[in-house]
């Protein structure tokens, strides 16, 4: 990528950037979304709002499950990622939905 430092007599000056500098330029456009103590079933819905596939509690005992922290609204495998590990919900792929359940 390239950037226009200054014009010198009439002519731009063209300076290169890296890939992380163009990422950090932009993040401010990556959605973000985040939580202090939110419910599972309040979280999920936010989520939704973003994702291709729907993210669905398949048990209700874990709608109450607390969230806290930051996470990119655009990568729900993130959030997956870290109910899995911190939490042991599995989650299964059906069709157009994700679906949370207990794991093992």
């Amino acid at each position: 990528m390239v950037a226009l430092e200054q014009e010198v007599a009439g002519v731009p000056e063209v300076a290169g950037y890296t890939q992380a500098e163009r990422d950090e330029r932009l993040s401010w456009r990556v959605p973000r979304l985040e939580f202090s103590a939110t419910p599972l079933v309040q979280a999920l819905p936010m989520f939704n709002d973003y994702a291709r596939v729907k993210l669905v509690i398949a048990d209700p005992s874990l709608e109450g499950l607390e969230l806290s922290g930051v996470l990119r609204a655009d990568n729900a495998d993130s959030l997956l990622r870290l109910l899995e590990r911190e939490f042991s919900i599995k989650a299964e792929s059906r069709g157009d939905e994700i679906v949370l359940s207990k794991g093992p």
